[in-house]
């Protein structure tokens, strides 16, 4: 069908839904589904909750859900907005795949908030946390990856680390494969948090994991080193960036690893 090669072209999805009524729902289908609904204020949900009040037929297309707050800190403000947000997501959008949660205050959810997004939103595949302290969010994934069996992605960006933290707890359930996570992405994250994840997935009887991004510092080379060595008999594709701190240059590699062989 036409319409699946219009993915990239949001106004032309959007033109095309307006022709016919045969059109409107292949072309709302993937003009919201590939596109990201990001709340970033409790203005940005109000809107968006009026949106889908006033179009109902829209909540099943929608499948990326980002919650981005202004204000990067634990405020009482972002804390009501992701209360409100992910209640938002468990009991109108049935079909979300994709859930990007920046500055994620875990401790500071109310208990019914915490029960939603552990056993609610099961349609979920892919989890990305970004900017964010390992304390903090140290528990909430765990509940999160306790709770979601079927998830395929896990990302972890811009999580800074703390002392007396054991990053290994972030990946306990994949490495005693209980969960179907076949691709993990690393951007800018501590040695620690790396070291972890090897000791666990080392310790494992087998692992799903056959992607793996990292985007590091050069500080990071050998614990990522160590990571590929972990990840060799099963690891099919490896993204890597390799970047230095002193002059900000770059070197990326992309491609199949030959360590099963």
């Amino acid at each position: 069908m036409v319409f699946d090669y219009l993915n990239r072209y949001p106004e032309v999805l959007q033109s095309c839904s307006l022709v016919s009524q045969a059109w409107t729902s292949p072309s709302q289908s993937r003009l919201f589904a590939t596109r990201w609904i990001i709340v970033s204020s409790s203005d940005d949900l109000d809107s968006f909750t009026a949106f889908l009040f006033e179009s109902p037929h829209i909540a099943p297309y929608i499948t990326r859900f980002l919650i981005q707050p202004d204000v990067p800190e634990a405020t009482s403000e972002v804390t009501a907005l992701f209360n409100r947000s992910i209640v938002l997501a468990a009991t109108r959008l049935a079909r979300l795949k994709f859930l990007e949660l920046w500055y994620f205050p875990y401790l500071s959810l109310g208990s019914g908030t915490c029960e939603v997004l552990i056993h609610g939103l099961q349609s979920l595949r892919s989890i990305t946390l970004a900017y964010a302290t390992f304390g903090e969010i140290t528990q909430g994934l765990y509940d999160l990856l306790a709770g979601h069996s079927d998830l395929r992605q896990l990302t972890l960006q811009d999580i800074s680390e703390v002392d007396g933290d054991e990053p290994e707890v972030v990946v306990r359930y994949v490495a005693h494969g209980q969960l179907q996570i076949r691709t993990i992405w690393l951007e800018n994250v501590g040695q620690e948090v790396i070291r972890g994840l090897s000791r666990c997935l080392s310790a494992a009887s087998n692992t799903c994991v056959t992607r793996l991004s990292l985007s590091l510092s050069e500080e990071c080379a050998l614990a990522a080193s160590k990571l590929l060595v972990t990840l060799g008999s099963t690891l099919q594709h490896l993204q890597f960036i390799l970047y230095s701190l002193l002059d900000h240059s770059a070197e990326w590699v992309e491609g199949i690893v030959p360590l099963s062989a």
